[in-house]
């Protein structure tokens, strides 16, 4: 199984706004489910991470060094997630006369930024071809998946892995990688799948077509607001707030929720 081969022995580091999650996977289960072998959890000081942003890489290189160690994992090799504000992906048309290493000049060309918060001059960006097309006028078009990142945003996480002396093999995006564990779809559909994650300091939403990811936007701003609202309500420390907000049930409502899963018996 090629995809089998593909994730064997592969280590994912996620850094959240509370904790650092150091992952190796082995493989994947007859459900097509990814196989976690090694974990090790290390907590960020509040403050290390506000809205999304890192604030201070020497506390989140700690905690990064503190995950590795405590999954027996390699400190290079990894691949690493953002989840920044200053992150999106979204789909662009190019001609396919356009050649494959001059696809992101040809999108900065075009002047349209990924999202407000992504000027193009100062993001970093990436391209991969997803699909072609004929146009009406009888052009042959290429869809391509763009991804940005800020670039202030890209170099105060590799500040942070020179400080941990940690050396990842690649970066991906965190609702990226959350909608690719979530959801499944053969390569000929055209079935939509969006997913909501609502973090402690930001939301993220990601949208697939098919086995594509389409679109990710993520906004500053999420769970740790009420943790804060809760603390100013009553005494006792951040901790207490947040396990008082774990506990609260939201009055119920008339109108019904429904959740469609995508899924499929070939991977």
């Amino acid at each position: 199984n090629l995809e089998e081969d593909r994730l064997k022995r592969m280590v994912g580091v996620d850094i959240g706004t509370t904790e650092v999650r150091a992952v190796e996977v082995a493989g994947v289960d007859s459900s097509g489910m990814a196989i976690i072998t090694r974990i090790g959890l290390s907590a960020v000081p509040e403050g290390t991470i506000i809205g999304g942003r890192i604030k201070n890489p020497q506390a989140l290189a700690t905690a990064l060094v503190k995950s590795l160690k405590k999954a027996n994992l390699p400190s290079y090799g990894f691949v690493l997630n953002i989840s920044s504000p200053d992150t999106a992906m979204t789909t662009i048309n190019l001609p396919t006369s356009v050649r494959r290493d001059e696809r992101t000049s040809a999108i900065r060309a075009l002047g349209r930024p990924l999202s407000a918060s992504l000027p193009l001059d100062e993001t970093v960006l990436a391209a991969q071809l997803i699909s072609t097309f004929t146009s009406n006028d009888g052009v042959d078009i290429n869809t391509i998946a763009v991804a940005g990142v800020l670039d202030s945003e890209l170099d105060i996480l590799k500040t942070a892995c020179k400080m941990a002396k940690c050396k990842p093999r690649a970066i991906d995006f965190t609702g990226v990688a959350l909608i690719r564990s979530l959801t499944r779809s053969k390569s000929a559909s055209t079935e939509i799948a969006t997913v909501v994650d609502i973090g402690a300091s930001k939301t993220s939403i990601s949208t697939r077509v098919g086995p594509h990811v389409r679109s990710l936007r993520v906004f500053p701003g999420a769970g740790i607001e009420l943790t804060r609202s809760l603390l100013a309500s009553f005494s006792g420390n951040f901790q207490d707030a947040e396990q008082a907000k774990i506990k609260m049930v939201l009055p119920s409502s008339a109108m019904k929720i429904s959740t469609a899963y995508s899924s499929d018996d070939e991977y």
